[in-house]
C-alpha cells in the first residue's frame, strides 16, 4: 500500500517539480529549454524502468525463483517479495527524502515566476516601442 502510494505521488510531483526547474532554469540562463528538460526527464525515466526490471529479473533469479515451477522455496518466494516490494520501497523512500532536501519551494517559484513574466512583458514592450519608433521614420518619409 505505501508503495502504490508512493507510485501515484511520484507521478505527480516529479512532472510538477520538472516545470519548476524548467522555469529556474529559464530564469537564470535566460533562455526557455523545456523541450531539453522534458526529453532528459523521459530518457531517465525509461532508462530507470529498464534497469529495474534488469535487477529484478537478476535478484528473483539469483534466489533461486522458477516461474515454471509449481513449488516454490521460502527463498525463492523471499526473494520475489525483496525484488517486487521491499527493493522498490526503499529507493522510493530514499528518493522522497532526497525531494524533501530540495529548496524550491512554492514561494520561491512564484518569485522566479514573477522575474520570468516580468522579463517578458519587459521584452514585449521594448518590442512594441520599436515597432512603434519603425511606423513613425516610415510616416516621416
Amino acid at each position: 500500500v505505501i508503495q502504490s502510494y508512493g507510485f501515484i505521488a511520484v507521478t505527480v510531483l516529479v512532472p510538477a517539480m520538472l516545470s519548476e526547474c524548467i522555469d529556474y532554469g529559464t530564469l537564470k540562463e535566460g533562455v526557455e529549454r523545456s523541450a531539453s528538460y522534458f526529453s532528459i526527464y523521459l530518457f531517465t525515466q525509461k532508462t530507470i524502468g529498464a534497469i529495474g526490471v534488469a535487477m529484478g529479473f537478476a535478484i528473483v533469479g539469483w534466489f533461486g525463483f522458477d516461474a515454471q515451477a509449481t513449488q516454490h522455496s521460502d527463498i525463492s518466494i523471499l526473494g520475489l517479495t525483496f525484488a517486487i516490494a521491499w527493493l522498490p520501497l526503499f529507493f522510493s523512500l530514499t528518493g522522497g527524502a532526497v525531494l524533501m532536501t530540495l529548496s524550491l519551494d512554492e514561494r520561491r517559484h512564484g518569485i522566479i515566476r514573477r522575474r520570468i513574466d516580468a522579463r517578458i512583458s519587459r521584452a514585449k514592450a521594448s518590442e512594441s516601442a520599436a515597432d512603434d519608433s519603425c511606423r513613425m521614420s516610415a510616416i516621416s518619409l
